[in-house]
């Protein structure tokens, strides 16, 4: 039975449910708080493991870029070094290089993993839930709230788009617009609305930096390290929101 239980949360995230098993799912989440809770821990678990896995897709382009190198330029030439010693300085020279790339390596994909890890973790604690808004919120943002609570981002995208077609100012729906392709894992357009966000003046608390920082770190790829570096940097030195996380995540980064 807990194995069908997983099964449906995963094909229910992933997408793999009919219309009638995805509407089944969620009036089974909204009748069961386990049941909620549990798809709540599921999600948090699938976020931190994306995270992982990402790391892993690098490590082991890193380990086949070092063993290329390892058998073009050591194993290759061994046999040949005692018959050619005026080569010597050469593969000494490559030796050196090759051992330094080992010592880069290994310093990157320790920092990598641990930098991979940290945003997740607070990725999931932070903005896999969100809180339902109280008080004169707009309509609209519940219900986008409510999909996107479920899982169902592709509807919290729809019911968002919409709020800000009718109110383009409203920075809360354009936040959570961003988090929407964030959990689908649109990284590009979690990152157009991020920076929109970051650019509404005069709210109480701006964490679109940290957003943009978040999603490039998430994302990870080439280049994108050294972009979140520029983020977090911009955050410490003003004094912005998320900075004392700033601080942490650019001492691993160094």
């Amino acid at each position: 039975m807990e194995t069908d239980r997983y099964n449906d949360f995963e094909r229910y995230l992933i997408g793999d449910m009919s219309t009638e098993e995805r509407t089944t799912f969620e009036m089974k989440l909204s009748d069961d708080p386990e049941l909620k809770k549990d798809f709540m821990i599921y999600r948090r678990i699938e976020a931190e493991m994306n995270a992982s896995y990402r790391s892993s897709e690098k490590e082991r382009g890193l380990k086949d870029s070092l063993n290329r190198l390892n058998e073009d330029f050591i194993i290759s030439r061994r046999d040949k070094t005692s018959r050619h010693l005026f080569l010597s300085p050469v593969l000494k020279g490559v030796a050196a290089v090759f051992f330094l790339l080992t010592g880069v390596y290994l310093l990157y994909m320790t920092v990598s993993k641990d930098i991979s890890q940290e945003v997740s973790t607070y990725y999931a604690e932070n903005y896999v839930t969100l809180s339902q808004t109280m008080g004169l919120a707009e309509e609209g943002i519940q219900v986008g709230i409510a999909a996107y609570n479920q899982g169902d981002y592709r509807e919290a995208v729809a019911i968002f788009t919409d709020v800000l077609d009718r109110d383009p100012e409203n920075s809360e729906a354009l936040k959570n617009l961003g988090l929407s392709y964030l959990a689908m894992k649109d990284y590009a357009s979690a990152l157009h609305a991020f920076d929109q966000y970051s650019r509404i003046p005069d709210l109480f608390v701006n964490d679109g930096l940290l957003l943009q920082a978040i999603t490039l770190l998430l994302r990870n790829e080439p280049s994108d390290s050294e972009k979140a570096e520029g983020v977090l940097k911009e955050i410490v030195l003003g004094n912005q929101p998320g900075k004392v996380q700033a601080e942490a995540w650019l001492k691993k980064l160094k």
